[in-house]
């Protein structure tokens, strides 16, 4: 999982019906969504020699303002080792910034600075 500055997947600003995901690096299944439609979230974990991370405990966490809004445990994907899935509902208006946290996401972004 890359590391990246969060980036704006929309140009314009968003309706008062709709919201914006801003990420870092975790793709939602599209950019812009409205009022009452699910976010469709997928990570995947991988060691830099690309070998997939199985049985990892992952957390998206949504925020906007520099507020907390939703926690939502990912689940492993039985099919794809190492990708993991889930869920957002209920997304006030405006840009969302999703972060993803847990003890093997630290680690494998703590060994991509080293």
């Amino acid at each position: 999982m890359a590391a990246s500055a969060p980036v704006s997947r929309g140009d314009a600003p968003p309706a008062s019906v709709e919201f914006t995901v801003v990420s870092q690096g975790l793709p939602a299944d599209r950019a812009r969504y409205q009022a009452g439609e699910t976010v469709q979230i997928r990570v995947r974990l991988a060691r830099l020699e690309g070998d997939a991370v199985s049985g990892a405990k992952v957390t998206i966490v949504s925020e906007q303002d520099q507020r907390a809004l939703a926690r939502v445990d990912l689940r492993e994907d039985s099919s794809n080792p190492g990708q993991y899935v889930g869920s957002l509902r209920r997304l006030p208006p405006g840009s969302i910034r999703l972060r993803a946290e847990g003890i093997e996401v630290e680690a494998l972004l703590k060994s991509e600075d080293q």
